[in-house]
């Protein structure tokens, strides 16, 4: 999708052209024809894991929350620590929640993929997610 993309997390890694690249949070980065661009350099595609693992669409003016929920959904269900000890509930409640599974690829019946659905999800979508997993 041609627009913008902001930086939802510091992005270091290497661009499709081999250059390293170290961007900041917040960064807005263009995208034209489907390529996502860091200054005039190549980035990526905006359908490849590096889009969906760093970047999130700026479509709204709401992509700074945006961006903060989509990370903290996913800090609540990464591995257990001290801090975050109840990710094995979080996910059960994802499982058993209709309205959540729409955000669920569904080409893996046993495993949970986000769909592009959730990247590109309305805050309010966000903020329900997050609210659901905060429960336990």
């Amino acid at each position: 999708m041609d627009g913008q993309y902001m930086v939802r997390k510091r992005l270091r890694a290497l661009s499709r052209t081999g250059e390293k690249v170290n961007i900041p949070y917040g960064t807005m980065l263009r995208c034209v024809n489907g390529i996502i661009y860091w200054k005039d350099d190549v980035l990526c595609n905006d359908d490849c894991q590096m889009q969906k693992d760093y970047l999130v669409q700026a479509n709204s003016p709401d992509v700074s929350q945006r961006a903060y929920l989509i990370n903290d959904i996913l800090k609540l269900l990464s591995l257990p620590t001290p801090d975050n000890p109840k990710v094995k509930e979080r996910w059960q409640i994802l499982w058993k929640d209709p309205w959540a599974n729409e955000f669920r690829r569904k080409d893996f019946e046993d495993f949970w993929l986000w769909s592009n659905k959730f990247y590109d999800a309305e805050e309010a979508d966000l903020r329900n997610l997050c609210k659901l997993i905060s429960k336990v």
